[in-house]
């Protein structure tokens, strides 16, 4: 009797063990295809069907696989799709109660933290914000833009203001308005004396205003900071470097310019000798042609491509780049017609190496601000 007990047991135990991975994994499908459904809707647009879907599969399995994932994905789409931020608030505090050992209450957390802390000034600045932020391509940057500016002049207390000044100033970069860059990172020192944030609104500033050309009052601004210990102190130090050596490259390239000013009527004065005339040489030196090309381009992608940094140089190096052209032509007018003996011919090779070093300097100079204009463009358009 005892050993015909046992084995009934044995096969009850054994049929109760063989039946409950099978439920399980019924279940499991169930739940996914629950998931994955929801999901679907909610990437359709049909957020209150999905909602019902996945608020259907968190209370019927409330300790389903998929139960923390549906609870989830209802509290993401309140935020991300609908940016309903205080329903989002609510799904995010209903999963910590439920699910606190969950994989996704770490990034549950933080962003419930971040929306709370958003919404301390109520829901609409939050929603201005964070869509003009996270959906600038669907609304348009110039819609997106003047949210922000809207959040701005009317949520003065918004706990995230620093955060929007932020994007604004460097809206305005994009889009090559420095002038309007400055004030607002004017702005962002002035309300935040004696902080991180001052710093950084100073150091935006600083790069601003060199982008605008003027680099005078970006040194004062870069030397300030560089004076002390805090945000922006490395970069401003590496600036104001770059700043001096642009500044010896301008004095050099003064006084190359100088010399081939000066060479041009000796030029002159040397085919007059010769009884020639520059027309009389028609065509040009073989060597003026590449540089002509040089110099329409250059003169091309400033006007039509470059920003004020730029431009800020533009007529200096237009002017020798002219000088240049003019120089190049008249001194193979000059090879052409002269004969040299003795020390004139040891003077003019001397002069001649003098100008092709001059012209070498202003070409790499003329680059160099070419650089600085496809910079302009690529940042333009970032």
């Amino acid at each position: 009797m005892l050993r015909i007990t046992l084995r009934c047991l044995t096969t009850f135990l054994l049929i109760a063990l063989l039946a409950v991975p099978v439920f399980s994994q019924e279940e499991e499908s169930s739940g996914r295809e629950q998931y994955y459904r929801g999901v679907a809707l909610g990437r359709e647009g049909k957020f209150d069907e999905a909602n019902q879907v996945l608020r259907k599969l968190a209370e019927q399995a409330p300790e389903g696989r998929f139960a923390d994932d549906a609870l989830y994905e209802m509290g993401r789409i309140a935020d991300e799709e609908k940016t309903d931020y205080e329903a989002a608030v609510r799904f995010y505090k209903e999963f910590q109660s439920r699910f606190p050992s969950s994989r996704l209450v770490r990034r549950i957390g933080m962003r419930l933290d971040y929306l709370k802390q958003g919404l301390g000034a109520g829901a609409e600045p939050l929603a201005l914000y964070e869509t003009a932020r996270t959906h600038t391509e669907k609304l348009g940057k110039e819609k997106a833009k003047a949210q922000i500016e809207r959040v701005l002049e009317e949520f003065p207390t918004f706990p995230y203001r620093f955060d929007a000044q932020i994007w604004l100033a460097n809206y305005y970069r994009r889009a090559g308005e420095y002038a309007e860059a400055v004030e607002v990172f004017e702005e962002i020192a002035r309300e935040n004396p004696g902080t991180d944030k001052e710093r950084r609104g100073k150091l935006g500033e600083a790069e601003a205003l060199m982008e605008l050309g003027s680099v005078a009052e970006a040194t004062k601004i870069l030397r300030s900071l560089a004076a002390s210990e805090g945000y922006g102190l490395q970069t401003a130090q590496t600036y104001l470097k770059q700043l001096g050596e642009a500044g010896q490259q301008q004095t050099f390239f003064w006084v190359a310019l100088l010399f081939l000013i000066v060479m041009i009527p000796l030029s002159f004065i040397g085919i007059r000798r010769s009884a020639q005339t520059p027309l009389s040489a028609w065509p040009p030196p073989v060597e003026f042609w590449p540089l002509l090309a040089v110099v329409i381009a250059f003169i091309a992608a400033t006007l039509f491509l470059g920003g004020p940094s730029g431009r800020a140089m533009f007529p200096l190096i237009l002017t020798a780049n002219v000088a240049t052209l003019v120089l190049v032509w008249l001194n193979g007018v000059f090879l052409r017609s002269a004969t040299f003996t003795g020390r004139g011919k040891l003077i003019y090779w001397l002069l001649a190496g003098l100008m092709v070093l001059a012209t070498a300097y202003v070409i790499y100079y003329s680059f160099d601000m070419l650089n600085q204009v496809i910079y302009d463009l690529t940042y333009k358009f970032r």
